[in-house]
């Protein structure tokens, strides 16, 4: 695993993913970005509905034979403030289904920093400790992406 200065929407070979919510909003933080560059996205992610039983899983979308972007569902709600909404489980969970995607294509993963923006955790003390836990030990080529 290895931290980069790099925008996750100029990436143009590999697994792009991200952090969302359960509730349908995707127009703000990184969401919005990947929304204003890959359209097909949003369109994806609003097609695959809502609801706190999408907490935990990802949503895989195409947009090339070697360009992906992994909706990340880490979070039920979303608002303004400081306030915790991300689920550190939820990204646990998450970060498992992405390293079987990245070893199932042979993709690299360029990831954000997944709820450590609005969704209201530290990188430091809360997220980076599950990064370590879930990529430290594979072979895979991570990229934890930081603009």
């Amino acid at each position: 695993m290895e931290t980069i200065k790099k925008d996750l929407t100029t990436v143009e070979s590999g697994i792009v993913a991200h952090g969302c919510n359960c509730s349908g909003g995707f127009g703000s933080g990184i969401a919005g970005a990947i929304k204003n560059r890959w359209p097909c996205v949003a369109l994806e992610f609003r097609g695959n509905g809502t609801g706190a039983e999408l907490l935990g899983t990802i949503q895989v979308v195409q947009i090339a034979k070697d360009l992906v972007v992994a909706n990340c569902y880490t979070q039920v709600n979303y608002g303004p403030g400081d306030k915790r909404y991300a689920d550190p489980e939820a990204i646990e969970a998450c970060l498992y289904q992405l390293v079987e995607l990245a070893i199932e294509t042979g993709l690299p993963l360029y990831i954000a920093k997944i709820g450590c923006g609005l969704g209201g955790l530290s990188w430091e003390h809360e997220v980076e400790e599950i990064y370590e836990s879930v990529f430290n030990d594979s072979n895979l080529r991570v990229f934890v992406c930081d603009i």
